[in-house]
Formats: structure tokens, C-alpha cells, sequence
């Protein structure tokens, strides 16, 4: 399981806490961008 699977499952939780949530936030998007990156290397064009 990704980090933005648990967070996906975070958010589908009525009784989740907002606190939770933006502790989960950043590490989404730090995945996301390691992803990118990884995702560059194969690519034949060049990244931004």
C-alpha cells in the first residue's frame, strides 16, 4: 500500500481528524514527486 492509498483511506473516514490529515498531505506529495522523478528517468524527452 502507497502513501496516497492511506491517505485515500484517511479521507473516506468520517471520523478521521483534520491534524491527521495534514501530517498525511505532505508526504503525498513528496511520493508523487519522487515519482516524477523516477518516472523522467525513462522518458526520452527531457524534464522540466
Amino acid at each position: 500500500m502507497t502513501i496516497n492509498d492511506f491517505a485515500a483511506q484517511l479521507k473516506a473516514m468520517n471520523e478521521v481528524n483534520d491534524d491527521l490529515l495534514k501530517a498525511v498531505a505532505p508526504l503525498c506529495r513528496e511520493e508523487n514527486r519522487v515519482q516524477v522523478r523516477e518516472a523522467a528517468k525513462y522518458n526520452t524527452w527531457d524534464p522540466w
